[in-house]
């Protein structure tokens, strides 16, 4: 019985963090006004400990020109029109 609700309670928990990875916006680029946006510094705080171990999944970032700051999965880092070397581009 007591591993029926240890396993029910897992399961809950890994729901609950698939659901809120999957309302995350992808990076790196601002959801509200589309800018790229920059790693946050992590503070030293103790209180910190969980928000370490979600770095794997969602990143802490900002958006330095609507002041925006939140988490994002990680997504493809923003690169230039040369850099991604599509045809067509003057290079």
């Amino acid at each position: 019985m007591l591993l029926t609700i240890f396993a029910l309670i897992t399961l809950g928990v890994t729901v609950l963090l698939a659901v809120y990875l999957w309302r995350v916006p992808e990076g790196p680029w601002c959801p509200r006004c589309g800018a790229a946006t920059l790693v946050a510094e992590r503070a030293g705080a103790p209180g910190h400990r969980a928000a370490g171990w979600l770095d794997r999944w969602a990143a802490a970032r900002s958006c330095a020109a609507c002041g925006w700051s939140g988490r994002q999965r990680h997504g493809r880092e923003p690169q230039s029109v040369r850099a991604t070397g599509r045809p067509g581009s003057r290079e």
